[in-house]
């Protein structure tokens, strides 16, 4: 990501479209989402994954390789995303709010480097 990248985000926007958080993946390689990015799930059409360098997008639609999301909000992550992890054993993930019409699920360290171009633009 580059610093221009950052100059386009807007700096206030009056109400969320995401929601997001840290969760853990546990010694199976499953993430469980939080409760409130649970909406939806019991409806019959599937979570589709598409992958874009060291993210996974979830959303429903005729792309990609359908994911199974169970009833208590778990999934299986792909062995890339798992090994990416390491060594935090966390993953960073976001829902388009309200309807948590797509989700995103990256490693921790992504983070790592939008701070870092973050520090550099203001420092």
């Amino acid at each position: 990501m580059t610093v221009p990248a950052l100059r386009s985000i807007p700096a206030a926007r009056p109400t969320s479209r995401w929601r997001h958080g840290i969760v853990g993946v546990d010694d199976l390689g499953r993430i469980t989402l939080p409760a409130d990015f649970r909406t939806g799930l019991d409806v019959p059409d599937p979570f589709r994954a598409v992958s874009r360098e060291n993210a996974l997008r979830l959303r429903r639609g005729p792309d990609g390789t359908v994911i199974h999301v169970d009833r208590r909000g778990r999934l299986v992550l792909p062995m890339w995303l798992r090994r990416l992890a390491d060594p935090s054993r966390s993953v960073f993930i976001a829902a388009r709010w309200p309807e948590v019409s797509c989700l995103v699920v990256m490693p921790t360290s992504s983070l790592d480097a939008l701070v870092d171009v973050a520090a550099e633009e203001v420092g």
